[in-house]
């Protein structure tokens, strides 16, 4: 019966995490036609290549340390649940401001390796800051996902795209800001959903780093960055390869016609979310193998 009932919970939570992300993908979807009518075929080429970028970055700012927070924090092995999400949200803390100035302090031949113009420059801008948003907030959705909060987990990730969406059509047609408008409104969207996750982050929060937890974490995550970049590759190394082949007009129209295949993956994200805690806190029960 016991049994019975935790799976009941997986299948609540998976299904609380699949609906959040099957409207976030199709909202995200909607938004191919709107950009596709909006922008140049060499604009949308761009985009699409920063943000192949971005997701490979994004790997190395959170590198593996939301997996190693919920691993401790199951297990706490290393020191409590406060004292290992505090040292796992410290540290990539600073370190995401350390790699977000690394990327201002080199923009230049970031720019050039993204294809932007002199007037795109400030994009570099923001994808430093959607990078250390997104890295930060990730530690807090690790613990919502570790706290079985999967509706409040759906809600702020429902809250971000649809920010994401609003500031997109205000900086295109009120701003008037061209391509710079996708990452104006990634960052405000980032921006919007770690500042509606303070309250949880609050919850678990100590201003401490402790070394040999941190060591612990280190030794657990750090493992995730190869695996991950290379999930991330294979995902995205398309984008940068076809743009040094062809032009940004061809990466555009490839992928407009790539994001048709989105709905692929979503089961599999959906089940993701719900699982990787689940079995973390079922390993330590007696019998659970």
């Amino acid at each position: 019966m016991l049994l019975k009932k935790e799976l009941k919970q997986l299948g609540k939570e998976t299904a609380i995490y699949g609906i959040s992300t099957i409207v976030g993908r199709f909202l995200n979807f909607l938004l191919v036609p709107f950009f596709t009518n909006i922008f140049t075929q060499a604009e949308y080429g761009i985009i699409t290549n920063v943000y192949a970028y971005i997701a490979f970055f994004n790997i190395i700012y959170l590198y593996g340390m939301d997996s190693a927070y919920l691993k401790f924090a199951s297990t706490q092995e290393l020191g409590s649940e406060k004292q290992t999400f505090s040292t796992a949200f410290n540290s990539v803390f600073m370190t995401s401001i350390v790699l977000s100035f690394l990327i201002l302090l080199f923009r230049d031949p970031l720019a050039e390796l993204f294809g932007l113009t002199e007037n795109q420059i400030i994009i570099i801008y923001f994808v430093s800051g959607i990078l250390f948003f997104d890295a930060i907030s990730n530690v807090v959705f690790a613990r919502l996902r570790f706290h079985n909060k999967a509706l409040r987990f759906a809600t702020f990730k429902m809250i971000n795209i649809f920010s994401n969406i609003v500031l997109n059509i205000i900086a295109i047609f009120v701003w008037k800001l061209g391509s710079v408008s996708v990452f104006l409104a990634g960052f405000g969207s980032s921006l919007i959903t770690f500042l509606l996750l303070i309250p949880d982050l609050l919850k678990s929060y100590q201003f401490k780093l402790n070394k040999s937890l941190l060591q612990g974490l280190l030794k657990f995550g750090l493992p995730f960055i190869p695996s991950g970049l290379a999930s991330i590759v294979t995902q995205v190394i398309d984008r940068p390869i076809l743009l040094a082949l062809t032009d940004a007009s061809t990466v555009g129209v490839y992928q407009a016609n790539y994001k048709l295949g989105i709905f692929m993956m979503l089961f599999v994200s959906m089940f993701q979310y719900a699982w990787q805690p689940f079995y973390l806190k079922q390993s330590l029960k007696e019998n659970a193998k």
